[in-house]
């Protein structure tokens, strides 16, 4: 919340801050250009910055003008408190209330509570007057928080002693801010009467004056050219004369950037944008020299203002300037502009955001991409289609950032229902297919069955594919080489094509494809012909739409069974559940996808194929397919497995599950892995689609295990209360604390059970599931150094640890604590500010096997990760979870100290369990110089790669300098002769 360099101090923000002197919530009314909000900012930093506990002072702004944009602005509230907000329905306007209401909750707690806090609601437009007169009845009702609305609109009568009358400076004040010469005070009282005394309009017109040295009477005139009328069209005119008189000074990119920009959020905008809408023909530095010319120039005008925050420059810009910008040009100049930036944003907006290279670009491009796709909100039935697949992949993208982002499901099914609708509206008529027609009764019993669904579903599935191949092959040429030569594309994909297309580094420049580049791909069978990609564009977007509305769907259901809850048991249970079914809905959209990639696979595999390769490696490309295959594959099995509980069933469909699983990788050798008509994968190259089907398989045989073996539970139940008996093996406290059994019966009923224990942990040991298990959890330890780019690491890590835990074994239970701890610290380093079920269930599993199975060492660094967490995550609701994690260890501790001390127990407890000690200290020190061997190795690999790399810069330099030598020496015979 930027306060502009030309902002003054009038009285009317006096007489604000006196009207806060006695109450907590204001309303500023007024037309555009009074400066509502710049002396709402004013305020709201000055009092932070009077009051104690500064830092603590919480100033939230709130975007009125869409609901939508209410409820992502408390959402990124709810991740800035560290509130998990579950949604109990899915209705934006309750969720919005809800999370007020949370919001408010924690702003009175005992960390909050003595410090002010303030609301800053801007731009309240009619359609959200119902909505913000209940946001307001909640807000003014706590002395600690402030509220303050800006709007030219009325609200309820109930708040008008709330309204301050806004109408700009008083003439002393206007001719003072001009800060014109005395001698010329009766020209300055005239202009800013014309300019009705908005500070606005006298902002454009002191930063003109000054900026050109033109005379007040010279600019009244120009002023008064257009027979502009007194008020706001006068401060409109000062706007359009200040943006002229800029653009004379500007380049023709620099003008282009100037109203490319109008369309954009005017808050943070990222160099990043300039620099990649600037032409490809230009050269870093090239590009470089003319943004900080433009900058400059944006900064002399007062167009924008340039902040410096951590070596990144941030531009903000006024709103009303951009109104002005896009309403300075003509109809086909707008369109123009609108179009550069369609393809901008789906070139630079991703759909696969599993990298955190590309989740944090897309992150950074959100804000602008929504401001510029409101663009299109009223005209989009009548637009070509090219366009409305372009907006389809933007909106998709959209909702695919806000499905990762944490808290924000709601504003993904928005996005992404936008993107389902457009679709079918403009490739189907209109007609949208209810997935509720094609329901199926009866449960399924076969693997292919549950990730096909029903014989009508498939049906409606070839229909969908064969209107949308049609549809794709009417996209222009244009609309497809555009977007292959100009996609933004990640480092993995970058340097598997300049592996195996043989590129030099200068040929896949800014993660981008020049035209000659392209073609020496598609010679390679590296990216497909142009035709080809129209056809199945339509295709693979829809595939996605509906993976993700899928997914998102899964994750609303999901986030309803909330951690906020005050039953800690029932936290607990839940953390180590696996159980967790898929909504019809979400199944359904699921086996869409599913339906239409097999569908496409079939398409892709009767292409023909370039066949001037010379060699017969395995990496050249003989056949296509699409990379989703096995992505559908493998969110259907875990769909499954969250699915089914029933053990006659489950236990066929584990099998069918780990024979699809052990297939989908078979015979791949020569296929070419392709997203919208580009190789992403040759056969088994891809390291993360191999961990993510171990990682599937390992938990296929964990389930399989746990049906076989009568005595372990099959829904992993978290124990409510774990004490320490006689050996270390912990028990449920349930088991005996209603037993009435005297305490010979207790011992008696003790021996069994440790009896019971050993035959099933002989039982575990020798169980082929289980042993199949654990080689692909040893498997995954060795890849996982290489997968730290990756959002799914700690899942992984969750998921080694739970099957190194079932064998009980020492070796395994110091490498299971190990990961729960590796899965700990991925969350806590990541600085996630949302608790998610991975912060929680890294923490509480870690706790608990050290419990499970103690030591002092281990029992001690438990309890001060899980007072860290408990900390850091101290307003949201857990109930007394973290009480009762910590009050375990305590007790465990309390216990091992007592074995101590008992009578005996000095040569037989206490070396046992030194020894542990030890073994485990000296055990954590080989598994620390496993790790840091596997990383100098891969560092190593990496050296190899990047000597490679310089080699071949360094040659193409030398062949450089031999061709300008021998142009030089042309040019110079040219002149003598």
């Amino acid at each position: 919340m930027l306060v502009t360099e030309q902002y003054l101090e009038t009285s009317e923000y006096r007489k604000l801050c006196q009207h806060m002197s006695h109450n907590n919530a204001a309303i500023l009314k007024g037309p555009p250009g009074t400066w509502k909000s710049q002396h709402a900012f004013n305020y709201a930093h000055s009092r932070s910055n009077d009051t104690e506990n500064a830092n603590n002072s919480l100033i939230w702004r709130v975007d009125c003008n869409t609901e939508l944009n209410i409820y992502n602005s408390l959402s990124h509230l709810m991740n800035y408190l560290k509130i998990q907000y579950i949604n109990s329905d899915l209705r934006i306007k309750q969720s919005i209330l809800f999370m007020l209401s949370r919001a408010i909750e924690v702003l009175e707690s005992d960390d909050y509570k003595d410090t002010k806090h303030i609301f800053i609601l801007l731009g309240l437009v009619t359609p959200q007057i119902n909505l913000m007169n209940e946001f307001l009845n909640q807000l003014k009702q706590n002395d600690n928080i402030l509220v303050i609305v800006t709007t030219s609109e009325s609200l309820s009568p109930d708040f008008d002693n709330l309204v301050i009358e806004f109408h700009g400076m008083t003439e002393t004040e206007a001719v003072t801010y001009l800060n014109v010469d005395e001698s010329v005070h009766e020209q300055a009282k005239e202009l800013a009467k014309r300019l009705g005394y908005l500070p606005d309009g006298l902002a454009f017109a002191r930063t003109h004056i000054h900026a050109t040295g033109i005379s007040i009477e010279s600019y009244l005139e120009r002023l008064l050219e257009n027979r502009t009328s007194i008020g706001d069209s006068a401060s409109k005119k000062a706007c359009q004369m200040l943006i002229s008189h800029a653009e004379k000074k500007m380049s023709t990119e620099e003008k282009t950037l100037f109203h490319l920009m109008s369309f954009l959020n005017t808050d943070n905008i990222p160099i990043l944008i300039f620099e990649s809408l600037l032409p490809n023909k230009l050269n870093k530095d090239e590009k470089t020299i003319i943004i900080d010319g433009f900058l400059q120039k944006l900064q002399k005008y007062s167009l924008a203002f340039i902040k410096v925050i951590d070596e990144q420059r941030i531009i903000t810009a006024h709103g009303f300037i951009f109104m002005i910008l896009k309403a300075s040009k003509p109809c086909d100049e707008r369109n123009s502009h609108l179009k550069k930036l369609l393809n901008f944003f789906m070139c630079n907006i991703d759909l696969d955001a599993r990298l955190l290279e590309v989740i944090h670009r897309n992150v950074l491009l959100l804000d602008h991409a929504e401001a510029f796709l409101l663009h299109f909100e009223d005209n989009i039935k009548s637009l070509f289609n090219e366009t409305k697949a372009k907006l389809c992949y933007i909106y998709c993208a959209v909702g695919i950032t806000y499905r990762l982002y944490g808290n924000t499901e709601l504003s993904a099914n928005t996005y992404l229902e936008k993107a389902k609708r457009t679709m079918y509206e403009a490739f189907f008529c209109g007609q949208q297919h209810q997935l509720t027609n094609i329901k199926d009764t009866d449960p399924y019993t076969k693997m292919n069955e549950y990730l096909n669904g029903s014989g009508v579903l498939q049906g409606h599935c070839k229909v969908i594919f064969n209107i949308l191949i049609e549809k794709g092959k009417n996209l222009p040429r244009e609309f497809v080489d555009t977007f292959i030569e100009n996609k933004h594309r990640n480092l993995r994909i970058i340097d598997l094509l300049r592996n195996q297309g043989h590129l030099c580094t200068n040929d896949l420049r800014n993660g981008q494809l020049k035209t000659k580049t392209i073609n020496t791909l598609r010679s390679k069978n590296l990216i497909m012909e142009s035709q080809h990609i129209s056809e199945i564009f339509l295709v693979e977007l829809m595939i996605r739409i509906l993976y993700n509305s899928s997914k998102n769907k899964w994750l609303m259901e999901i986030s309803k069974d909330s951690f906020s809850k005050p039953e800690t048991g029932y936290v607990r249970h839940r953390l180590s559940s696996t159980f967790f079914p898929v909504t019809t809905e979400s199944l359904m959209e699921h086996q869409l996808a599913h339906g239409l990639t097999k569908l496409l696979q079939h398409h892709l595999s009767s292409l023909s194929m370039q066949k001037n390769y010379k060699t017969t490696s395995k990496n050249v490309v003989r056949s296509f397919c699409p990379v989703f295959s096995p992505v559908t594959h493998r969110s259907g099995v875990l769909y499954m497995l969250r699915s089914f509980s029933d053990p006659d069933l489950l236990s066929s469909l584990l099998k069918e599950a780990i024979e699809l699983l052990n297939g989908l990788d078979s015979d791949i050798e020569g296929i070419g892995f392709t997203e919208f008509g580009v190789v992403k994968r040759i056969g088994d190259s891809s390291l993360f689609h191999s961990v993510m089907i171990d990682r599937i398989k390992m938990e296929c045989y964990e389930k399989l295990f746990k049906v076989q073996c009568p005595g372990t539970p099959l829904k992993d139940e978290t124990k409510k209360r774990i004490i320490v008996e006689e050996q270390g093996i912990s028990k449920d406290e349930s088991t005996y604390e209603h037993n009435d059994l005297p305490d010979s019966k207790m011992v008696v009923a003790k021996e069994s059970s440790k009896s019971q224990n050993t035959s099933g942990k002989e039982i575990a040991l020798t169980n082929q599931n289980l042993v199949k298990a654990l080689s692909i959890a040893n498997e995954l330890e060795k890849k996982i150094d290489d997968l730290t780019s990756w959002k799914a690491l700690s899942g992984i890590h969750l998921k080694i640890a739970k099957v190194f835990k079932l064998t009980e074994t020492e070796e395994n239970i110091r490498k299971a604590k190990h990961h729960y701890r590796k899965a700990y610290d991925r969350e806590y380093e990541s600085n996630n500010t949302r608790l998610t079920r991975f912060h929680l269930k890294a923490i509480v599993h870690y706790a608990e096997c050290c419990i499970q199975f103690p030591n002092e060492a281990d029992l001690h660094i438990a309890k001060k990760l899980s007072q860290a967490m408990q900390h850091r995550f101290r307003l949201v609701k857990t109930g007394t979870l973290f009480d009762e994690v910590i009050g375990d260890i305590d007790n465990c501790l309390k216990k091992l100290s007592e074995k101590r001390q008992s009578v005996g127990s000095f040569t037989t407890k206490e070396c046992y369990s030194k020894s542990v000690q030890t073994d485990t200290v000296v055990d954590d020190e080989k598994g620390l110089l496993d790790e840091l061997k596997r990383k100098r190795d891969r560092l190593k690999k990496r050296r190899s790669t990047l000597s490679e790399e310089y080699n071949e810069m360094k040659d193409d330099i030398d062949r450089l300098d031999l061709e300008i030598d021998s142009v030089e020496k042309k040019i110079a015979e040219i002149e003598i002769v």
